[in-house]
């Protein structure tokens, strides 16, 4: 098998034998003497070229022919010797030798490789566009002057431009439209409210509507729900105040729950003379402003025991006035007896004195064995507090029973 010939594109066809090989070094041109008649000078430059082209191998063959040997000096600009397609050039240019006149009236043989491509050759022309990316202009097809085709970009030109025209005269189209759509809408939108807020007179005609019954109205007698009445008001007052009245209607039961504190029911004194149930400066003031009557009661919790005393007036002026005399030195005496051992005769005890409608209501809290109360002693504090709030929550109870059956009788 002879040795491969090198060529550089052989690694695009499968021939086995063109393969790839390294370029031949570059050998030094052997030039004719410049003394040597035209005819030998040329045929020394083609021999010169033919053999810079051929492998070493292939020099070795016979009958090689001129033609061949010149038209590979044409196609000297596919190899890799710049120097030899050079001195090719020459050859064509300068001389006119018989061998290579008769290589370039032959045919060139066609290759056998195949021709690469590297943009410009083999496949159709991209079209080109200057709005596209990696678009080609087009070029002409005479030779390789590379001069643009002139009328193929004008046509592309006046091509994109009747597009953009086009394009325009739909979308001002569309837009006059759609201004004329919102317009005419409008117009309708205004019409209806017109119409709408037009007299009945100027509305069209409608069914006539049946007229009402001619009989005579119901008539109906004006009621009116009466307020509510006051509780205030019936104990403010002897006249109004008529309910029933006594120790045990105020303090009913026999023991009391208040939360957590369970007290006993204890003694109980109802006397329309009210000094004789009070002490230093309370019966002066009782006296004075016309006390009718008062009730006394007394509750136990453990070894602490509190009287409550009830001033009965006739208005809740008198009452008040009666209260507002008071000082810390008016006490109602403690009620003991029935299980309760006297309290508060001579030791320190808590007083206190409020009034309620027509009602002046007055305590007195100690220990049963005698002992002075002192501010630590919270257990006397809460004991007098919790009977405060229940005789007055039961003077209040004694006014809204009567306004509730007053309204019931209307």
């Amino acid at each position: 098998m002879s040795k491969p010939i090198h060529n550089e594109q052989a690694e695009y066809l499968g021939f086995p034998g063109r393969v790839k090989t390294r370029p031949l070094p570059l050998q030094e041109p052997i030039l004719p003497p410049s003394g040597a008649p035209p005819a030998q000078q040329r045929q020394t430059i083609v021999n010169a070229c033919t053999h810079s082209v051929s492998a070493p191998g292939k020099a070795r063959r016979r009958n090689v022919r001129r033609r061949r040997s010149a038209h590979r000096c044409q196609d000297a600009g596919r190899t890799n010797h710049p120097e030899m397609s050079l001195l090719c050039t020459l050859i064509g240019v300068t001389s006119g030798a018989p061998g290579v006149l008769e290589a370039e009236r032959h045919t060139p043989v066609p290759s056998k490789m195949r021709s690469m491509s590297f943009g410009q050759q083999g496949g159709p022309q991209s079209q080109w566009d200057p709005w596209k990316p990696h678009s080609q202009q087009p070029w002409n097809s005479g030779g390789d002057s590379r001069t643009p085709d002139w009328a193929a970009l004008a046509e592309a030109s006046e091509s994109r431009n009747k597009r953009r025209r086009l394009l325009f005269i739909g979308g001002g189209a569309l837009a006059t439209v759609g201004i004329a759509a919102a317009v005419a809408v409008a117009v309708v939108s205004a019409n209806g409210d017109e119409a709408s807020n037009k007299p009945t007179a100027q509305l069209p005609a409608t069914a006539d509507i049946p007229s009402g019954s001619t009989g005579p109205a119901p008539s109906f007698e004006p009621t009116s729900a009466p307020p509510p009445l006051d509780p205030n008001d019936f104990i403010a007052s002897a006249k109004k105040d008529t309910a029933p009245l006594s120790p045990e209607t105020l303090f009913p039961g026999s023991q009391l729950t208040l939360g957590e504190t369970l007290y006993k029911k204890g003694p109980t004194a109802d006397t329309k003379d009210c000094s004789s149930a009070a002490l230093k400066t309370l019966p002066k003031i009782l006296d004075a402003n016309g006390c009718t009557r008062l009730m006394r009661v007394t509750y136990v919790n453990g070894g602490v025991a509190v009287t409550v005393g009830v001033a009965v007036f006739d208005t809740e002026a008198q009452a008040t006035k009666a209260k507002g005399q008071t000082d810390d030195k008016s006490i109602v005496k403690a009620l003991s007896g029935k299980g309760v051992k006297p309290f508060c005769n001579a030791a320190v005890c808590r007083t206190t004195r409020n009034s309620n409608g027509r009602y002046a209501y007055f305590t007195v809290t100690g220990f049963t064995s005698g002992k002075d109360v002192t501010t630590k002693d919270t257990k006397v504090f809460a004991t007098d507090d919790d009977l405060q709030r229940f005789t007055f929550d039961q003077i209040r109870r004694r006014g809204e029973t009567q306004a509730s059956a007053a309204a019931q009788a209307g």
